[in-house]
């Protein structure tokens, strides 16, 4: 599970980071609308209200908008805006104790496509959904990034081999915080005086 925890701390601080940070809108233009066909972890769908959620997990409040739980033996670590959006979902599920040979890992890798489509990497594992879209930070700061992005990775908790699944889309967040922001704004041009 190292390999698999070092993500996670890799991970969860640049979303902190980036729900600080950074307050981007996608530009309107004709993109894909999602990294991957399907946008859920066993039935957990990015977009799903938190009380959606809860009715099938007990959840755990780590702070924020940052909740944990489990079902059956998978662990979730999810992220929900401030309107209660679920817009990032961690799923770590233990699969068994066996040796992973490539047989194992291009039956995965056809299920994982079926499912999500085709990964952008040409490894076996780990795989890779994204894309990026021109954004607009701050206002005024035109740049790319990855604003929707999942992978797949077998890992291992002691002689347990885990697959642990990522899903996040930053869009819902923004949208949510944007929906948000609208009253306060146009309270604050009110306010000016000069």
């Amino acid at each position: 599970m190292r390999h698999n925890h070092f993500l996670t701390c890799l991970l969860f601080p640049f979303v902190s980071i980036s729900v600080t940070l950074v307050a981007a809108e996608p530009e309107q233009r004709q993109a894909p609308t999602s990294a991957t066909e399907a946008r859920d972890i066993n039935g957990l769908t990015l977009g799903d209200h938190i009380t959606k959620v809860r009715e099938r997990i007990q959840l755990s409040h780590l702070g924020g908008g940052d909740f944990e739980g489990r079902e059956d033996e998978t662990y979730y670590r999810m992220a929900f805006t401030p309107l209660g959006r679920l817009y990032h979902i961690e799923s770590t599920q233990p699969i068994g104790r066996f040796s992973v040979d490539a047989e194992f890992l291009a039956q995965l890798g056809q299920r994982l496509t079926s499912k999500y489509g085709p990964s952008k990497l040409q490894t076996a594992n780990p795989w890779r959904w994204g894309i990026v879209e021109p954004v607009t930070m701050y206002g005024d700061i035109n740049t790319h990034m990855e604003t929707n992005w999942a992978y797949a990775m077998l890992g291992s908790e002691g002689p347990q081999v885990t697959l642990q699944i990522n899903m996040l889309d930053f869009r819902i967040l923004w949208s949510d915080q944007a929906k948000l922001n609208r009253s306060p704004k146009s309270e604050a041009q009110k306010r000016i005086r000069f």
